[in-house]
């Protein structure tokens, strides 16, 4: 079985000369068929000066594996430090949100009447209140 889904992975990859390498040397987990496949894709980078993606359909996500001297390092930083940014601003704004959220709920305890103590809570001893029967 498990067999099966490792072949039909490297037969519906996109890269078909990446899957038939793969297919070929048998790999008995899909795991390392996988690894096999990300190898085949950076070594072809490297021989051939550029990248490749793999995917199963072209829908899903690829795995880019950029070649050794193409990607300008300034550029690589920047997108970084932009996908960093876009983070701390989508959890800044969370933050905004239950801060207001706990402010709501705060301006409405503050609102409320507070309450009356009752006559037994004034009292600073029990032996002071009086039972009647």
């Amino acid at each position: 079985m498990n067999e099966q889904v490792v072949l039909r992975f490297c037969h519906g990859l996109n890269d078909k000369e990446a899957g038939d390498n793969v297919a070929n040397t048998r790999p008995k987990a899909i795991e390392e068929a996988i690894d096999k496949v990300k190898w085949a894709v950076h070594t072809h980078g490297l021989m051939f000066g550029r990248s490749r993606s793999i995917s199963k359909n072209p829908s899903e996500e690829c795995f880019k594996v950029q070649s050794v001297g193409n990607v300008n390092p300034k550029e690589a930083r920047i997108d970084k430090l932009e996908i960093r940014a876009d983070k701390i601003e989508q959890k800044l704004d969370k933050f905004e949100q239950k801060l207001d959220n706990i402010m709501d709920k705060l301006s409405v305890m503050s609102t409320r009447k507070e309450r009356s103590q009752s006559s037994i809570s004034r009292v600073s001893s029990p032996a002071k209140v009086v039972c009647y029967t």
